[in-house]
């Protein structure tokens, strides 16, 4: 019998096969685009979120088929919402609202925008003035919770005859899984900040924000984006007060920015003599000081072993003992 010829199909060439593939970026293109220009828009949404803030509260409009995709929280959200009695009532979130905007231009982006600063100009004199009140607000809320917390605690110490109360509570403390313990203690935002705040911080802030929001909407891919902004904006312009509050912000939530600790002190471990003693320049102020040491001793102590690591790794230290001067008076001579 005559054997069987196999036939291939004839392969493309480059130039055939061209045509094709920027007709199915065309087409990837114009899904893209129709998803995108879908945020925020009341038409076709089937999904109703609110928002309530610190000081404000806002309602967004949302398309389950592209935010459910992407976020595993939103999608259970979802899901028990559908298999509850009233499944027309909206989601309600304690999330700040600009958070969550922008959590939402993520989802339907791919990629989301910092909130400018308003600047001072004639139109707006009190522009710049802006962020400075609003820290200085939140300095002066902080302080008065501070103060009502210890107050409380000290009424309970003091008040004997509520022993059975502090056994409930302990009963209480003692079933509180650490599960729980995490969601409270992001759900709660434990950095007071608000929209007003948020609107005009420094941006690397604003990606530690967000990378947070991530964590807690479960949205891996913004974990990433956010995780590349902070990095840019981090070594980008770092200045005393931005970068104090940012690593206040990191180390505020344990549970949360293990990769956004492990990217700063990434970075400043090999740029220490920029962050200690500035840029070379008199006018630039080092952004690593004693006092956010002293503020935040995780950091300090997540940062001086790495340090430490680096200069037995480049021979820092035996280079310091081969030039150890040998008598007293090579010291004086020296120093």
């Amino acid at each position: 019998m005559p054997s069987k010829v196999s036939k291939r199909a004839p392969e493309l060439s480059k130039s055939d096969s061209a045509p094709l593939q920027d007709s199915q970026q065309a087409g990837r293109d114009t899904i893209y685009n129709l998803i995108a220009n879908m945020h925020l828009q009341c038409e076709y949404s089937d999904l109703t979120i609110i928002c309530k803030g610190r000081k404000c509260e806002r309602q967004f409009e949302a398309h389950k088929v592209v935010v459910c995709q992407r976020s595993e929280y939103l999608a259970r959200m979802c899901k028990d919402q559908e298999n509850s009695t009233d499944s027309s009532k909206p989601l309600v979130s304690t999330r700040e609202p600009i958070l969550f905007e922008k959590v939402l231009e993520f989802l339907y982006k791919s990629d989301y925008t910092v909130p400018s600063k308003p600047s001072v100009t004639p139109d707006n004199p009190s522009g710049g003035r802006a962020f400075r009140k609003a820290q200085l607000a939140k300095i002066d809320a902080d302080k008065t919770r501070a103060i009502q917390s210890t107050e409380r605690e000290f009424e309970a110490t003091e008040d004997k005859e509520s022993l059975g109360d502090f056994e409930q509570l302990g009963n209480e403390l003692v079933d509180l899984s650490p599960k729980q313990e995490m969601e409270e203690e992001v759900e709660g935002n434990i950095l007071h900040d608000d929209d007003t705040f948020l609107e005009q911080c420094h941006p690397c802030y604003f990606h530690a924000r967000m990378y947070i929001e991530a964590s807690w909407w479960k949205i891996p891919d913004l974990k990433v984006k956010a995780k590349a902004h902070f990095t840019k904006a981090f070594m980008d312009n770092p200045d005393p007060k931005s970068f104090a509050k940012t690593i206040e912000a990191i180390y505020a939530i344990n549970t949360t920015c293990h990769e956004l600790k492990d990217e700063v002190i990434r970075f400043i471990v090999p740029n220490m003599m920029m962050f200690w003693k500035g840029a070379g320049v008199s006018t630039t102020p080092p952004v690593l000081t004693r006092e956010l040491m002293e503020l935040v001793p995780q950091f300090t102590f997540e940062l001086f072993p790495k340090f430490l690591d680096i200069c037995c790794d480049k021979g820092l230290f035996q280079q310091l003992a081969d030039k150890r001067p040998t008598d007293a008076g090579a010291v004086r001579k020296r120093y």
